[in-house]
Parts: C-alpha cells; sequence; structure tokens
C-alpha cells in the first residue's frame, strides 16, 4: 500500500497549472511560498505533469511508473513464498 499523500491532488494540479499558465515563467520559488509547499516539491509536480504530457523524455509517465512498480512487486516473492524457500548458502572456509 502506497503512503497517503502529504498534499491533496487539487493543490498538485492547481499549482501545476499556476505554474504552467504564467507568462513569463515564475521562479518557482514564490508560487512554493505562496502555496505553502516546498520548492522542490512543486519542481517534481512540474516536471511530472510534462512528462505525462509527454514534453519530456527523460522521466517516466505516471502510467509507466505505476506498471513499473507493479511489475516490480510481482517479480518479488511474497513473505511466505519467501520463508517457505530457505536460502541456500555456500561453505565458508575457515583457517
Amino acid at each position: 500500500m502506497p503512503a497517503p499523500r502529504k498534499r491533496p491532488l487539487e493543490l498538485r494540479e492547481h499549482a501545476v497549472r499556476m505554474h504552467r499558465t504564467a507568462e513569463p515563467k515564475p521562479v518557482i520559488r514564490r508560487p512554493a511560498e505562496e502555496l505553502g509547499v516546498h520548492h522542490e516539491a512543486l519542481r517534481g509536480w512540474i516536471r511530472q505533469a510534462e512528462a505525462d504530457a509527454d514534453e519530456r523524455g527523460d522521466l517516466l509517465t505516471t502510467a509507466e511508473r505505476e506498471e513499473s512498480a507493479h511489475a516490480s512487486k510481482s517479480s518479488h516473492p511474497s513473505p511466505s513464498t519467501a520463508a517457505a524457500c530457505p536460502k541456500t548458502t555456500t561453505p565458508s572456509t575457515t583457517n
């Protein structure tokens, strides 16, 4: 289960929309202070929104991130399966 979000999605969407519609683009610290969020959080939200809009090729979209997380979870054994399969050890050499 993912951790709960610290800020509501509405705030995130409003902040990104505010930045994207501003001309000229403001320094990220100013709107972040106005909204009461850390500037790095706002920067990350903007970058993710750009990735979701196919404006960035260097980041995964939200859908791709969720798909990757789902694939990662399904490739790891569950704790009950891991307990049923004991780990093998290599013989140690002691002198």
